[in-house]
């Protein structure tokens, strides 16, 4: 009974038919619910291995539950997959507080494995992500928007995860917009499969 009963909130929570912009009041109470749902009473603390945020930037409740997520005082231990999104537009050019909760987030999920990002990869991302995600990442999925994101930015991301020895695989899948990346460096080791000619092809980007 319990089970069903979270399952219909889930539902309700990731409908796609729901509008992005959401009322103070109706973002606050889907918020409520989704602590209900996916929370530890008293810790606040994600339970389960899966979290999808999807639109974390915007007037919306998965935006209260990124804040949430960012201010969390101890470690995460359960949530080991996270899907961020975002269908503000511009939202590299009005907000810059996410980015710095970005980091905060990332610093406290400690067993984190995949990280999918979407609509919301830039240069500054990448280097937030480099600097804060746990050892224990294998796999950064970007797609999307992605108008901000330069070859300088992949590189200083590249060099960061190799300095601190981060042995992660990235996928590019449908980025869009690319107004600035020009050529892709693979410049790890662990990379060299995971950039394939569907991808280049699909972004005109060569691969070296």
């Amino acid at each position: 009974m319990q089970e069903a009963v979270y399952k219909r909130g889930f539902r309700r929570l990731h409908n796609p038919s729901l509008a992005y912009y959401q009322s103070a009041r109706t973002r606050e109470s889907r918020f409520r619910t989704w602590l209900r749902l996916s929370c530890h009473q008293g810790t606040g603390l994600p339970r389960g291995e899966e979290l999808e945020l999807p639109d974390f930037t915007g007037h919306h409740w998965s935006g209260l539950a990124f804040r949430h997520l960012a201010g969390l005082g101890s470690e995460c231990f359960a949530v080991k997959r996270v899907s961020l999104s975002s269908h503000m537009k511009n939202v590299h050019e009005r907000e810059v507080e996410w980015k710095w909760r970005l980091g905060k987030a990332l610093g406290l999920l400690s067993r984190l494995e995949v990280l999918r990002l979407h609509d919301c990869v830039d240069d500054d991302v990448l280097v937030k992500v480099a600097k804060h995600c746990p050892s224990s990442m294998r796999r950064l999925v970007l797609s999307g928007y992605a108008p901000d994101l330069t070859d300088e930015g992949m590189e200083e991301f590249a060099e960061i995860m190799r300095e601190e020895r981060k042995e992660t695989s990235l996928e590019m899948i449908d980025l869009r917009k690319l107004h600035y990346l020009e050529e892709i460096s693979i410049c790890s080791k662990f990379w060299h499969d995971t950039f394939t000619e569907k991808m280049a092809k699909a972004n005109k980007v060569p691969l070296t």
